[in-house]
C-alpha cells in the first residue's frame, strides 16, 4: 500500500525554501459547505460573535461589507488598518453598520493582518465565543494568485447557509478551527518556506517539541473561523507589535508568516481540532469532499477531514519503516470519557493464533472479566490485516474502521496494519496491554500521544512471553526489542512463566512485576483421555520459528534413526505445529506432517504419543514440552541459562548441549524408557511449580489496578 502522504525529508527545496510533508491530494479531505440539512440561525442566539478584519486596501471595504451581510445574527466588527486616512475611508463605508458595534483602529504597519489581530485586539478576542479573521488580501507579488481573496471569502462567508453550517460545527464542539480548503494555485507551494525556525521557537514557547517531519497544515491566506479558545495559547504568549518586523514587502520569513503556519498546531495545543471547508463547485477533486447530511454527522465529518499533527512525525510514525515489525500508523486523541482496555496484538489470523497470540488473547479476556465497572474493550491488530476469518478469534467483537471514534459499540477490533490515512483514536482513560516487543514499541508511542494530548498517561501493561531481542542476534532489531524492557517507569510487566520471570528479573531488574505461573490450558486438558501409548514420537515442528531449533531437531532424529535403524523402524514420527513442505524432512523416515491441530486432535495425539520432543532456545519453557510431559510422554527438551524443565517433571529430559549428536543420544534414552509404556494407558502427571521471586499474576488484582488508572 502506498503512503497517503508526500513524505519530504529533504532539507532544501525550490529557491532555498524548506519543504514540508503534506497529505497526498486524494487523501486530503475537506468538508462540503453548506450542509445538506436545514439550520436555523435562531439556535445560535446564545453565541457571542466577532469579526476581525484587517483592511489595508480600503477600496475593498464595500466587498468585505457585502460578504459580512451573510452573517445571519448580530456580531461585533473590529477593523484594523495602518493610516488615519484609511480609517476615515473605512468608517465611511461602515458608518451605518448595524448588526453590532463597529470599531476601527489604526496600528503600525507591522505583522500584516496577524499583529493587529492578535496584538492590537488581544483584549477583545476572548470576550467572544466565535471569531472570524479576514483581511483585504491582494497577493500582488504573483499573478497566479489572482482570485485567492474572493475564493476565501466564498468559503467563509459565501451565504447565510454557509455561515450557519460553520456556526453549527463550532457550536457543536466537534471542531475549533475552520478554514478554506487550499486555493488551487497554492497547493504545490505549501511549505515551511523560511519560517520553520520562527515556528519552532514560537511553538516551543507553548511546550511543543516541533520538528520538520510533522505534517504541515494551516489556513493558507490566514483567514478562518474559530472558537476563541483555540487562539488562547497564542494570546497567552503576550506578543507585542515590536516583535513583528517593519513592513518592507516581505513575502515570507516573518513572525506573521510563522504564526499563519502555526494556527492548526496552536489549535491542537488548546485541545481543539481543525478542518478545511469548501463549496463543492470550488473543488475540482470531488472524491475529496465529505458531505454532511444530518446534524449528527458533523463530528464524523471532522474526524474524516482532519488529522492530528502534533505527536505524529511522518519519518517514524507514518512511513513504512526499515524495521518491518514496526507499524506505520498515526494517533489522535478521542473525546470520549468512557474507559477502555485495549489489546495490542500482532495478528488475529487463525493460522497464527496459537502459542503467544492465544495466550495474549486469553490473558486479555481474563483481566476484562474482572473489571467491576463498565469498560469498553478493543483489540488492535498491528501487523496482519483483519478479515472475516480473523474475527473467529474475537467472537463478540465488531470490526470497525481504524479512525472510528466515540462508537457506541462496546467490543471492537481495529485493523491498524499497513499505511493508512486514518489515525488510531486514543482516549484519556485508556490503558493498553501489549504483547510482542513491536506492539509494546507502538504502545509506548500511544502512551506519549496520551501525555501530549491529555497531560498524563497511565502505564502500559506489557505481557512478555520471551526474551525477544534474541530472536534477531546482535542487530538493530535486537536493540529496539531490548529498549522496551528499559521502560519500567512507563510500564507494568507481566511475564509468562516462572523461568522467564527469573531470567528477566536477573537481567533487567523486574522486581515489581507479575509472573504468570505455568498451567495447562484447561480447554486442552478437558480433551485428555487415557489412550494406550503407541510408538509415536510427537515433535513440535515450527521451521518458521528459529528458536524452536527445527533443523537440529530433524538432524537429531536422522542421526538416531541411522544409529538405531532396527528400533527406529517401529516408531512413527509425527510433527504438530506448522505446516511445511515435506522435502524439509526428507532425510527422516516414517515422518508425518500434521501441522496446526484442533485442541481435541492435539490432545488425542498427545495422549497416544510415548515420546515427545520440543526445543526452545530461549529462557521461556514454552508449553509443548510441558503438555507432552503432562500427557505421559517421555519428553526431550533443552536447557537454557537457568531454565531446566526436568525440575518440573520426571517425564522431562533437559539436555545441556543442544547439537544433533547430543539430541540423538537423548532420543535414544527416551525411546528406551518409553518402550515400557507402550500399550498402557496414558498416566497424566501434574507439572510442578518452581520458585519465583515475583508477584503471582492475578487477573482480578491486575483489573483492579487498571481501574485505578482509567476510572
Amino acid at each position: 500500500m502506498s503512503a497517503p502522504f508526500d513524505l519530504v525529508l529533504g532539507l532544501k527545496g525550490a529557491y532555498g525554501a524548506l519543504p514540508a510533508s503534506r497529505m497526498k491530494l486524494n487523501c486530503d479531505r475537506a468538508i462540503t459547505i453548506p450542509f445538506q440539512f436545514e439550520i436555523r440561525s435562531s439556535q445560535f442566539s446564545h453565541l457571542k460573535v466577532a469579526v476581525f478584519a484587517h483592511i489595508f486596501y480600503p477600496e475593498l471595504s464595500a466587498e468585505i461589507r457585502s460578504y459580512l451581510g451573510n452573517i445571519p445574527l448580530d456580531f461585533d466588527l473590529f477593523v484594523s488598518t495602518d493610516a488615519p486616512e484609511k480609517k476615515s475611508e473605512i468608517e465611511g463605508e461602515f458608518q451605518a453598520f448595524g448588526p453590532g458595534r463597529c470599531t476601527v483602529q489604526v496600528f503600525p504597519n507591522r505583522g500584516r493582518d496577524i499583529a493587529p489581530f492578535l496584538v492590537g485586539f488581544s483584549d477583545e478576542i476572548l470576550r467572544y465565543d466565535i471569531v472570524c479573521h479576514l483581511h483585504s488580501k491582494r497577493s500582488k507579488h504573483n499573478d497566479i494568485l489572482y482570485g485567492w481573496r474572493e475564493y476565501a471569502f466564498r468559503q467563509l462567508l459565501g451565504s447565510p447557509s454557509i455561515v450557519n453550517s460553520i456556526f453549527h460545527s463550532l457550536d457543536s464542539g466537534a471542531v475549533d478551527l475552520l478554514f478554506p480548503d487550499h486555493f488551487g494555485p497554492v497547493v504545490q507551494s505549501l511549505n515551511y518556506g523560511y519560517d520553520f525556525d520562527l515556528m519552532r521557537d514560537l511553538l516551543g514557547r507553548l511546550g511543543v517539541a516541533f520538528s520538520k517531519d510533522i505534517l504541515l497544515e494551516f489556513p493558507s491566506g490566514s483567514m478562518f473561523w474559530a472558537r476563541s479558545r483555540a487562539l488562547a495559547p497564542l494570546l497567552d504568549l503576550g506578543l507585542q507589535l515590536k516583535d513583528f518586523p517593519e513592513e518592507t514587502g516581505q513575502i515570507d520569513g516573518t513572525l506573521a508568516h510563522a504564526i499563519e503556519r502555526s494556527l492548526a498546531f496552536v489549535t491542537e495545543v488548546s485541545g481543539g481540532r481543525w478542518a478545511k471547508i469548501v463549496q463543492a463547485q470550488d473543488c475540482k477533486q470531488r472524491n475529496r469532499l465529505i458531505s454532511v447530511w444530518r446534524k449528527e454527522d458533523v463530528s464524523l465529518a471532522v474526524t474524516r477531514a482532519s488529522r492530528r499533527l502534533l505527536g505524529n512525525r511522518v519519518s517514524t510514525n507514518l512511513q513504512p519503516r526499515f524495521t518491518p515489525e514496526l507499524t506505520a500508523v498515526g494517533f489522535r486523541p478521542e473525546a470520549s470519557s468512557r474507559p477502555r482496555f485495549t489489546l495490542l496484538i500482532p495478528t488475529l489470523k487463525p493460522t497464527k493464533v496459537f502459542g503467544g497470540i492465544a495466550s495474549a488473547l486469553r490473558l486479555f479476556e481474563q483481566i476484562l472479566s474482572h473489571f467491576r465497572n463498565d469498560v469498553d474493550a478493543r483489540i488492535v491488530s498491528l501487523t496482519d490485516n483483519v478479515d472475516l476469518d480473523c474475527m473467529e478469534s474475537a467472537k463478540g467483537y465488531t470490526l470497525v474502521n481504524l479512525g472510528a471514534e466515540n462508537t457506541a459499540l462496546r467490543r471492537t477490533v481495529v485493523d491498524a496494519s499497513g499505511v493508512q490515512s486514518a489515525q488510531l483514536p486514543l482516549r484519556r482513560h485508556e490503558i493498553f496491554l501489549a504483547t510482542a516487543w513491536w506492539t509494546a514499541f507502538s504502545g509506548f508511542e500511544m502512551q506519549s500521544m496520551q501525555r501530549e494530548a491529555f497531560g498524563a498517561a497511565p502505564p502500559l501493561f506489557y505481557f512478555i512471553q520471551d526474551h525477544e531481542p534474541d530472536f534477531y542476534g546482535w542487530s538493530s532489531r535486537y536493540v529496539l526489542a531490548q529498549s522496551t524492557y528499559f521502560r519500567k517507569s512507563d510500564a507494568k510487566m507481566i511475564v509468562n512463566s516462572e523461568e522467564l520471570y527469573n531470567f528477566m528479573e536477573k537481567n533487567y531488574g523486574f522486581e515489581d512485576a507479575y509472573y504468570v505461573p505455568y498451567a495447562v490450558n484447561e480447554r486442552l486438558r478437558s480433551h485428555f483421555r487415557p489412550r494406550p501409548k503407541e510408538r509415536i514420537i510427537l515433535i513440535y515442528g515450527r521451521p518458521g520459528t528459529p528458536r524452536n531449533g527445527f533443523e537440529i531437531l530433524l538432524d537429531g532424529l536422522c542421526l538416531w534413526q541411522q544409529t538405531y535403524p532396527t528400533e527406529a523402524r517401529a516408531w512413527r514420527i509425527v510433527s504438530a505445529g506448522e505446516e511445511f513442505e515435506p522435502w524439509r524432512a526428507q532425510h527422516v523416515s516414517n515422518f508425518e506432517i500434521l501441522g496446526k491441530l484442533s485442541l481435541s486432535d492435539y490432545a488425542d495425539i498427545l495422549c497416544r504419543s510415548a515420546v515427545g520432543i520440543s526445543l526452545m532456545v530461549s529462557p521461556h519453557p514454552s508449553y509443548p514440552p510441558l503438555e507432552m510431559a503432562e500427557a505421559g510422554a517421555i519428553t526431550v527438551t533443552n536447557k537454557y541459562d537457568e531454565k531446566d524443565l526436568s525440575l518440573r517433571s520426571d517425564n522431562i529430559v533437559s539436555t545441556d548441549l543442544l547439537t544433533p549428536h547430543s539430541l540423538a543420544e537423548q532420543i535414544a534414552l527416551a525411546v528406551s524408557r518409553a518402550e515400557a509404556t507402550i500399550g498402557e494407558s496414558a498416566q497424566f502427571r501434574p507439572i510442578a511449580a518452581i520458585p519465583c521471586k515475583g508477584k503471582m499474576f492475578s487477573a482480578a488484582a491486575v483489573a483492579q489496578s487498571i481501574e485505578k488508572f482509567i476510572s
